[in-house]
């Protein structure tokens, strides 16, 4: 099975391509340009240098968030066109799960993702990984830094994603164990791409229109929007 899949969450933005669970391609975006502008040529070359067409995808797979509404709304219109033109199942996969996914080889532990949400809050959520499932201790949502902190237990944490420096020093002083930091890269495509591939195989993929955006909070127009009205 050739899976396309591709994260626009966050600033650091990737495209890859697997077959079954193995990568065969992969790019990452870091530069200042918009995702309007980078998307659709990204894909396009990565495509190309591996000899293959977009009718080649068997199924595809995207990051619903949370993260950057304009970053998320081009990733997830991109995948919708694509499925809807292609006949093809899509596989949502959200950002804070492809984050703990990461560090899926560290068993019977605490994992932490989190985003910055700007405006000095943070997307996170705590699970604690079996070895086998991620199971939810801390509900995804949108936060305040200080008060997810009073969520999180006294254990043994795992920290990862662009959000951790907005509470790393809180995180050090007020846990009773020594957390840690994992020195990872933060580009998604291959995660979302490898949790994507057991939703499409297991045949839970869904419909173009059945994609929702987990955005937890109204964006910057949707309060502009409220205000007015008012």
């Amino acid at each position: 099975m050739l899976i396309l899949s591709l994260d626009t969450s966050t600033e650091k933005g990737s495209v890859a391509i697997l077959e079954n669970e193995n990568v065969i391609g992969a790019i990452f975006i870091t530069h200042g340009k918009s995702y309007s502008q980078t998307l659709i040529p990204t894909i396009d070359f990565l495509l190309n240098q591996l000899s293959l067409n977009l009718k080649d995808i068997d199924g595809f797979s995207v990051s619903i968030g949370p993260g950057s509404f304009t970053g998320l709304r081009i990733g997830v219109s991109s995948i919708k066109a694509f499925s809807l033109a292609l006949h093809k199942k899509v596989a949502p996969v959200g950002s804070l799960n492809a984050l703990a996914y990461k560090l899926r080889e560290i068993r019977n532990s605490y994992i932490c993702p989190i985003i910055d949400a700007k405006k000095g809050e943070i997307f996170s959520s705590l699970y604690f990984f079996d070895g086998k499932s991620f199971n939810v201790v801390v509900n995804e949502g949108c936060y305040k830094p200080l008060e997810f902190m009073d969520l999180l237990p006294g254990e043994r944490i795992y920290f990862i994603g662009n959000g951790v420096n907005l509470l790393k020093d809180k995180i050090e002083k007020n846990l009773r164990f020594e957390p840690i930091f994992p020195d990872l890269n933060l580009f998604l495509a291959e995660e979302i791409g490898k949790i994507g591939y057991n939703i499409l195989k297991e045949g839970k993929g869904v419909e173009p229109e059945e994609i929702s955006i987990l955005y937890y909070r109204p964006s910057e127009a949707e309060i502009k929007s409220k205000i007015f009205i008012s």
